[in-house]
């Protein structure tokens, strides 16, 4: 019997709207100096203003980049910087060109004409932080069958002062739960600690108690181990019964279409979640979670390193001390495309997958083919090289070298990784793939079977739509 497995990957998208952050009039700043060609200004504004939460987007770093490709002390650190960006961030193959465009200019060190005024805007091309199921069915042993997909895409504008009305600080829970109640369209809302859960599937109040408690004890985990910051605001949690409602849902609460095979998605401008969730198994709220809460003060995360977060926690056990992933089903996809994966030194290389790639939108996507392929065994990879640099001890240290990389030298996302990787086990980026393939070869056991006895946790796992709802 062919075992059927949902290739989930998560897409770093950029907002259309004002982000969450406390200094967005200094956003504006910088964009009007950058407009009117004031590049020292645009710099030193926009550079400042990148310390916000939220503020680590591709036009900020985009105006910040050609800004300095334009002031004559700056020019090779703002070419250096703009080649960084398709490692940091989801870049359309448009908004990928026009990087490309500047970085060529840049490069020739004479008087530049000024950048493309709507540069910017080209660049803020998506809406939502993560994308859970936008990829494939994928079968083994034959990979046979396929899924028609796409990347989310705006249909529908939603008012940037609607959105912020929706962002409510965590004094006020009665607002909190007035509002989700009022765009679920449903009164079974819950208000917690630092999230409000409003459920469409027929969950009962224990119910939401206990997702509420593995939630909570998730994100005070993540601050903690990764240092991820949120707005004091509200996270909302949508929760519906199967993708069809998830599908009608994005439509109506963020002007969303989203591809039929998508199991969850995160949206941060209205600090949301909204996932396929009928039981307490809330991995995909924990995978969604993850880009949505990365994004406070790392915006600018490889895909390698936003995907294996993501993914490592999607199937996960919640032990008193913390939370640590498990074997999942991309194992089974690793072992099948195991001559596709790149190695450890590829990988932290590769730039972010363009979201809108002619593969992506096709009407009769071959699940078979190179591309496709390639990014299966890319996102199979990447959580099973976080698992293993979790079991070693080494996943947060790499993690904020990377985060809090120098960009005042332009070290890219793939420089600051292999420095923390090669630290970290003292050994060459070679060395450490061997480790790592013999590691994998050998069986990634449960943590029950690692950790002492005696400390019991409570497995999160994610909710896989079968074949049967999935078109094909």
């Amino acid at each position: 019997m062919i075992r059927m497995l949902l290739i989930l990957s998560a897409v770093l998208v950029t907002p259309m709207w004002p982000t969450v952050t406390t200094a967005q009039g200094d956003y504006e700043t910088g964009r009007r100096h950058w407009l009117q060609g004031n590049y020292l200004d645009s710099y030193t504004t926009l550079l400042d203003f990148r310390k916000e939460t939220f503020a680590r987007k591709p036009e900020v770093d985009y105006m910040i980049g050609t800004s300095a490709c334009r002031i004559d002390c700056c020019r090779g650190w703002g070419h250096r910087f703009l080649g960084t960006l398709p490692e940091s961030y989801s870049l359309s193959v448009e908004s990928r060109k026009l990087v490309d465009t500047e970085v060529r200019l840049c490069q020739l060190a004479a008087t530049m004409p000024p950048p493309v005024a709507d540069g910017p805007d080209k660049l803020r091309s998506m809406v939502a932080a993560g994308v859970s199921g936008r990829a494939k069915v994928f079968s083994t042993p034959d990979m046979s069958v396929g899924v028609t997909t796409y990347p989310a895409r705006r249909v529908r504008d939603i008012p940037a002062a609607e959105l912020l009305d929706r962002l409510t600080p965590r004094r006020d829970a009665a607002r909190a739960v007035a509002v989700a109640s009022r765009l679920a369209e449903t009164s079974n809302v819950v208000a917690y600690r630092r999230f409000v859960i409003a459920s469409l599937s027929g969950h009962s109040r224990a119910d939401l108690d206990r997702i509420a408690d593995v939630l909570e004890r998730f994100l005070e985990f993540m601050t903690d181990r990764y240092g991820m910051a949120l707005p004091d605001r509200y996270v909302t949690i949508y929760l519906v019964p199967d993708p069809v409602r998830l599908r009608r849902a994005a439509v109506r609460l963020h002007g969303l279409d989203v591809s039929p095979g998508t199991i969850g998605y995160a949206f941060q401008e209205d600090l949301s979640v909204v996932a396929f969730v009928t039981g307490t198994a809330v991995g995909t709220v924990l995978h969604e979670l993850v880009h949505l809460s990365v994004r406070g003060n790392f915006g600018d995360i490889p895909q390698w390193l936003d995907e294996g977060l993501a993914g490592l926690y999607e199937v996960s056990t919640v032990y008193p001390d913390g939370v640590f992933g498990e074997p999942n089903w991309r194992g089974d996809v690793l072992k099948a495309l195991w001559r596709r994966r790149p190695t450890i030194a590829a990988m932290i290389a590769t730039p972010w997958f363009p979201f809108d790639v002619p593969e992506s939108r096709s009407e009769t996507t071959d699940i078979s083919s190179p591309q496709a392929e390639d990014q299966v065994a890319f996102m199979a990879t990447a959580r099973y090289v976080s698992l293993f640099l979790e079991r070693q001890g080494h996943l947060p240290a790499v993690y904020r070298a990377v985060r809090d990389r120098d960009i005042m030298a332009a070290q890219r996302p793939s420089e600051a990784a292999k420095i923390a990787l090669e630290k970290a086990f003292g050994a060459s980026l070679e060395q450490i793939d061997a480790r790592f393939a013999d590691w994998f070869s050998k069986g990634v056991p449960p943590t029950s079977k690692i950790r002492p006895t005696g400390a019991p946790g409570a497995e999160v796992g994610k909710e896989i739509p079968v074949k049967r709802e999935l078109p094909r």
